[in-house]
């Protein structure tokens, strides 16, 4: 049976409702509305504010890629823009892992934790536009620096580090396997 089908006196098995126990008192009607009152009933419901996003996306990128132009054509701004870069990293990634933290410890703990889960947690999961568009600023961020300044780019010393960590590993395992260690 369909829930549109059901009739009032009919329980959705088919079974006929037994009905209320003398002295009991009935349900209300509307007891999942709450109170709504007049003001509420008769405002006008709000769209969604779709330019919240992009405008917060231009409020990131613009004085970014002013800094990134500066730092590349002279080295007085490279400073600048190093430290404007790790607030423009840190940011999105600090507001989605507090998001992230307040819906639940475990996805809380992969935003800390697992690299790069911020950004999918930020995509599939977080409903504020503005955060989402915050972390695509990033990625184009980290993207752009990449492509055209790539000896100081972030993406660049992590790769980096890795190969030095990976090396270091490796070293030890060869160590390890010698007779005499």
């Amino acid at each position: 049976m369909r829930l549109a089908d059901h009739a009032p006196g009919h329980r959705l098995d088919g079974r006929t409702a037994e009905p209320p126990a003398p002295g009991s008192a009935p349900a209300p009607k509307w007891a999942g509305m709450g109170r709504v009152t007049a003001r509420q009933a008769l405002q006008k419901q709000r769209g969604p504010r779709t330019w919240i996003g992009p405008l917060a996306l231009a409020l990131y990128a613009a004085p970014m890629a002013l800094l990134f132009w500066q730092a590349i054509r002279s080295p007085e701004w490279v400073s600048t823009y190093v430290a404007a870069r790790w607030a423009a990293l840190g940011a999105p990634w600090l507001l989605v892992t507090v998001e992230a933290l307040r819906e639940g410890v475990l996805p809380g703990l992969g935003c800390l934790l697992v690299p790069g889960y911020v950004v999918a947690y930020s995509l599939r999961r977080v409903e504020r536009a503005w955060m989402r568009y915050l972390i695509l600023g990033a990625l184009a961020l980290l993207a752009a620096e990449y492509v055209w300044w790539r000896d100081r780019s972030v993406v660049t010393a992590i790769v980096a580090r890795a190969d030095a960590l990976n090396n270091r590993i490796t070293l030890l395992l060869k160590r390890a396997g010698e007779p005499d260690f």
